[in-house]
């Protein structure tokens, strides 16, 4: 509304250019906006306008940071849940690693030195929290079965999250199937650890880190900008108090 009021436009004269418009100065605020365009729509107060298909790429999943917590702490302490995927959900919600990207780790990406372990994802190592070592630990020292029908490749590394046959990754789509079968998230998971991840560390750390494209980085970290803009307008506006901690940012 502030905006159509700079362009001196009232709701009911704004067609479908005006909002696209908007949309190319706002792109990571097609969410929020598309309840607005419902609600217009509803009461007629304008019926020109819709939500075309979104192509920025931007994401639309997410779970609260509660339940992302709640989940990275079944995966770091509940053993009742098999050690992959354990291991699987624990790096999705501490890092945001999607899982095709999971699959391609091997052992040999893991690494201790002295009382600290690292895992390097893309270039760099990546500092793991001590649960997370003792669970990637007892995968690597557990005996792979190998095939009695592909000989044994010695001096190669084997997979983190070996598939049936051992020697191969699990399928991407299988991994997932293991996430959700225990409850789970993975997409709406990761999308949440990646806006936690790009608020304390800039992009270009996280692209080195993690292995996206700077772009994809810059793009993710506009995207939590915006969302968090926009949450402090919304309790600006019920005249509600932000979070505790959240004071002066």
């Amino acid at each position: 509304m502030n905006w159509l009021d700079e362009k001196q436009l009232d709701l009911a004269a704004a067609g479908q250019e005006d909002l696209d418009l908007w949309l190319t100065t706002h792109p990571t605020r097609r969410r929020s906006i598309g309840a607005f365009i419902r609600w217009s729509s509803a009461r007629r107060l304008n019926t020109k306008m819709a939500l075309t298909a979104e192509r920025t790429g931007l994401p639309s999943q997410f779970i609260t940071e509660t339940a992302l917590n709640e989940q990275l702490k079944r995966c770091l302490n509940d053993d009742q849940l098999p050690l992959d995927v354990r291991i699987a959900g624990a790096l999705i919600g501490l890092y945001g690693l999607p899982v095709v990207r999971l699959v391609e780790l091997t052992t040999d990406r893991f690494e201790r030195t002295g009382d600290d372990a690292y895992l390097t994802i893309e270039r760099n190592p990546v500092l793991l929290p001590p649960k997370l070592v003792l669970l990637i630990e007892e995968q690597v020292s557990r005996p792979t079965v190998r095939s009695m029908l592909r000989p044994p490749q010695d001096g190669r590394p084997t997979h983190l999250l070996p598939g049936l046959p051992a020697h191969r990754p699990i399928t991407a789509q299988r991994m997932v199937n293991k996430l959700r079968k225990h409850g789970l998230e993975v997409i709406s998971a990761r999308n949440t650890a990646m806006l936690e991840a790009v608020a304390d560390l800039p992009p270009i750390v996280i692209s080195d880190l993690f292995g996206i494209s700077a772009s994809s980085a810059h793009r993710w970290a506009r995207h939590a900008q915006d969302s968090w803009a926009d949450y402090l307008a919304a309790c600006a506006n019920d005249e509600v108090d932000p979070p505790e901690g959240f004071e002066g940012h």
